[in-house]
């Protein structure tokens, strides 16, 4: 809790220009703001050379009721969709026209819980369909739908695009 000070002011730039042990992403930059209690990551990337770059906005990390939470809305920036799909193993007649992917999580660091509330594609604001509303409430809620791994989050990427309607 040392880093969650209300007396701490700081701004700390990570500049990783290589990711080790990572099978999506490549490098990446952290823009860390430590403001009142919190930190905030907002712009932080991570580069995938193949696939694109994951912009976090309205991004923080802090502790709520004892539990270090971090919050992030996710720009999922596709600039190659075939190279998406291929390493998300997509089947085709699952493949969707592919711009943006935008999510809304909450991480509980202490517990390792995941819980994603928002998923759309190409529009920031475009309303879930109530199937993926279904799938996201249950990787959210039920123990044995974790995202634990990288298999784990391909199976959830493919169970959301086998159900989005938009």
């Amino acid at each position: 809790k040392v880093l969650f000070n209300k007396n701490l002011s700081a701004n700390i730039i990570i500049d990783a220009e290589k990711i080790v042990k990572n099978k999506l992403f490549d490098s990446g930059k952290f823009f860390l703001k430590f403001n009142n209690r919190y930190i905030d990551l907002n712009n932080s990337y991570l580069v995938s050379n193949k696939i694109g770059k994951l912009i976090l906005e309205n991004s923080s990390l802090k502790f709520i009721d004892d539990q270090l939470i971090y919050n992030s809305a996710f720009n999922f920036e596709i600039k190659d969709q075939k190279e998406f799909y291929k390493s998300f193993q997509t089947p085709k007649k699952n493949r969707k026209s592919l711009k943006n992917i935008f999510l809304n999580i909450e991480f509980n660091l202490l517990e390792n819980n995941l819980s994603i509330s928002k998923f759309s594609i190409n529009n920031k604001n475009s309303e879930s369909s109530e199937s993926v509303k279904s799938i996201l409430h249950r990787y959210s809620n039920d123990p044995d739908n974790k995202i634990k791994n990288w298999i784990d989050l391909k199976i959830f990427f493919n169970k959301v695009f086998e159900n989005y309607e938009g």
